[in-house]
């Protein structure tokens, strides 16, 4: 008998897979408004098809328009949606690997439990579940994946814990299935026995009181009798009992102090009840432990996010013999958690850090540490998102979502420098938009007839030192950072971030000595004692400081705007 691995081929259903590793459906947030697919879905989904994953799940995708999860969540809800669908499964089939689409429906944003849902509204759901399958199947995906488990609607609805609904879709496992089965009856008569079908469920919930295999055992079995051709087992991720980062989300996102596919033993329980393949997710991306996993017989396919987002390559390097040349995922969870601002999609930020340990030294709370294995590890519970070390990170692998996005502050910069005569030494100044210090549009006409171009933010504390050396590559001579009068401004829900203004100026400072730049300036000055509407004055003492500096170097600015992004 053939020995089966990580690279034996596996059908399910009529669909046969180059391999058993299937890149686990993650939210990227990259979705257009309205749920529409977007050239960076495209890119994102695309690359990693063309490594070799076997298959490719698209990440959750709404069935309802209007209960949907937080986030720029793709869509399925209506067929104006299935083109750009049909574009996403297209690329994904070109690049070589099978496509998935994973349906799902929440109302964890809205509040709501499974018996605050009229029946009518129950039966609505049911009816958008097979419909957003139709629509899967006929935009070309191979595959479809009902989303049955974590903190959404069919979790709810599946869990003792959380489904107290008196009607027949509440009471005892079966009861609280129903509308599971009524969802898969429907796609099978609707769409025929030939559609590959996958559900995911949760094994074990690690809540109090909530689902354990006890209860995840008959569910599987229920969904193989209605027609489902392979289980997708995951844990977790139930915000009821712990919230984000409780015990229950850790389990589904397992961290550094995890071992090695920590639940992997629940697939392997569920494989024993069911006679279709069983797919395992969790910490699975030591290529070494994975093939065990495979190999022995514990499941029957690997489903990873986080390692294909650390290394694209994952799968080519492990299929070509080289293991070691893998770039580990270091489950620190930054690429969920830390993204920079809410419109960001998900990246690994962890892939680019240089270890230079900025972050580490500059930590006012003495977060970043050195964990066991050497390597740079943060914790994450008492962070108060200064900025201090994203504005210090050469790599700009630390992020926050509260603070400014680079594109807004140039295209803000962009727009005030054109105003400005360009015989003239440009200066840029950097100041609050709220408080005491409210720079009204007499003070922006002032600004201009001073040569200064004007640009407000909620608070200049919280623009970061790449942010600074950014501005200078529109073609500004220096960035002047003002300062806050926080004594006059108690009430500021950012004065506590004002302090680390000074030394990110400085540090941008020092990295334009550093590149030979000593003709641009980037300074901070304190507004303590000052008229706040003194520009006039600061603008002179800063242009002064300019005249001082001209003359040398200034030819070869856009020589120096390479050296700038070398050192940063």
């Amino acid at each position: 008998m053939e020995k089966v691995g990580l690279f034996t081929p596996i059908k399910i259903n009529n669909l046969v897979l180059k391999n058993r590793i299937m890149m686990s459906p993650a939210f990227s947030n990259s979705a257009a408004q309205g749920g529409f697919v977007t050239d960076w879905t495209l890119k994102h989904y695309e690359k990693r098809a063309a490594f070799g994953v076997g298959l490719v799940m698209v990440e959750h995708t709404s069935v309802s328009g209007y209960y949907i999860h937080g986030g720029n969540r793709l869509q399925v809800s209506t067929d104006q949606h299935v083109p750009g669908l049909a574009r996403l499964a297209r690329a994904i089939k070109d690049a070589g690997a099978a496509a998935g689409l994973q349906i799902a429906h929440s109302i964890h944003e809205k509040g709501l439990k499974p018996e605050d849902l009229p029946r009518r509204v129950v039966l609505e759901m049911i009816q958008e579940f097979i419909q957003g399958a139709r629509r899967a199947y006929e935009a070309g995906f191979d595959v479809v994946e009902l989303h049955f488990a974590h903190t959404y609607t069919m979790a709810d609805m599946l869990s003792r814990r959380t489904n107290k609904r008196l009607d027949e879709y509440g009471g005892d496992v079966y009861g609280r299935m129903r509308a599971h089965r009524e969802i898969v009856t429907g796609i099978r008569e609707l769409m025929g026995d030939k559609v590959p079908l996958l559900a995911r469920i949760c094994a074990d919930e690690f809540v109090i009181g909530g689902n354990t295999l006890k209860q995840s055992g008959i569910i599987a079995r229920e969904l193989e009798r209605l027609g489902v051709d392979c289980i997708d087992v995951t844990v977790g991720v139930r915000f009821d009992d712990g919230g984000l980062k409780g015990y229950s989300d850790l389990r589904g996102k397992p961290t550094a102090e995890y071992q090695d596919g920590p639940n992997v033993y629940l697939a392997e329980e569920i494989k024993s009840q069911v006679g279709v393949p069983v797919i395992t997710v969790g910490k699975l991306g030591n290529p070494e432990f994975a093939a065990r996993v495979i190999e022995e017989g514990r499941a029957d396919m690997v489903a990873m996010a986080r390692p294909l987002l650390a290394d694209g390559k994952w799968v080519k390097k492990v299929q070509a013999g080289r293991p070691d040349l893998v770039r580990t995922c270091v489950c620190c969870n930054n690429c969920l958690y830390k993204r920079r601002d809410p419109e960001d999609p998900i990246r690994c930020m962890e892939r680019d850090c240089a270890r230079c340990l900025a972050c580490l030294r500059n930590c006012p709370y003495h977060l970043p540490f050195i964990n066991d294995q050497g390597k740079l590890e943060f914790g994450n519970e008492w962070c108060e998102e200064c900025g201090m070390c994203a504005g210090l990170c050469p790599a700009h692998v630390v992020r926050f979502q509260a603070n400014p996005q680079y594109d807004w502050v140039a295209r803000e910069v962009a727009t005030a420098v054109k105003k400005l005569r360009p015989e003239q030494k440009r200066v840029v100044i950097i100041a609050c938009a709220s408080g005491p210090f409210r720079c009204d549009d007499g003070f922006l006409a002032d600004g201009l007839a001073h040569k200064a171009a004007l640009i407000r933010v909620p608070c200049p504390g919280r623009v970061e030192t790449s942010q600074l050396i950014r501005v200078l590559e529109l073609g500004v001579d220096g960035v002047l950072l003002a300062g806050c009068r926080q004594d006059e401004n108690p009430e500021c829900k950012y004065r506590h971030h004002h302090p680390w203004a000074p030394l990110r100026a400085k540090r941008a400072g020092d990295l334009l000595a550093e590149a030979g730049l000593d003709h641009k300036i980037i300074a901070y000055t304190s507004l303590t004692g000052l008229q706040a509407l003194d520009l006039p004055g600061l603008t002179r003492s800063f242009l002064g400081g300019l005249e001082a500096k001209k003359g040398e170097g200034e030819a070869d600015d856009l020589r120096s705007k390479e050296t700038v992004k070398a050192h940063i």
